[in-house]
């Protein structure tokens, strides 16, 4: 018995393959979609309990898909990012157009399957709206903060405006170089 449909979107054939791989072994069922256009149009025949949704997808992105999906979809429906991308502005972005979650590229599949297990299970379809603003609200002021001259150079140790030692040689350890 499947634990229910999962809209797979991704343009790599390779990691398409593979996360519909590890989504069957967990025993979902998955529909899969190579770009925005094609995840759009599948909706209007499945309605699945998940979407995971590649940013950066040919014909349409994920975050414009995103907003079409809820507002296509009649119910509120987990949206969990896939992407290599970790700027804050993509983060936002991301949320802002009704995302749920991220799942890193470069993370372990077993951590990906782990936070799609998680939503799954959640008995909350997504995040709550004072939730998302909250969130979104966090990475405004995180990102601020990184953006901030003051903080850039408080950041830095005292040791890093100094000039540097130099390296050892082959015949020099690290030991002799400090002196």
């Amino acid at each position: 018995m499947s634990k229910g449909l999962i809209l797979l979107v991704e343009d790599d054939p390779t990691l398409r393959e593979i996360y519909r791989q590890a989504l069957i072994g967990r025993g979902f069922t998955v529909a899969v979609a190579a770009d925005g256009e094609t995840a759009i149009s599948l909706l209007y025949r499945h309605m699945p309990r998940l979407i995971v949704l590649d940013i950066m997808l040919p014909k349409m992105n994920g975050i414009d898909v995103c907003r079409r999906c809820r507002v296509i979809m009649q119910k509120p429906v987990p949206i969990l990012f896939l992407t290599s991308a970790d700027s804050m502005e993509t983060f936002r972005a991301g949320l802002d157009a009704g995302g749920d979650d991220f799942l890193l590229k470069a993370g372990p599949i077993k951590s990906i399957l782990d936070r799609i297990e998680h939503w799954i299970s959640n008995r909350q379809r997504g995040l709550p709206q004072a939730r998302r603003r909250q969130v979104i609200g966090d990475v405004d002021a995180a990102r601020a903060l990184a953006d901030s001259p003051s903080t850039r150079a408080a950041a830095l140790p005292p040791s890093a405006l100094s000039k540097p030692k130099a390296r050892p040689t082959i015949d020099q350890g690290w030991e002799d170089a400090k002196t």
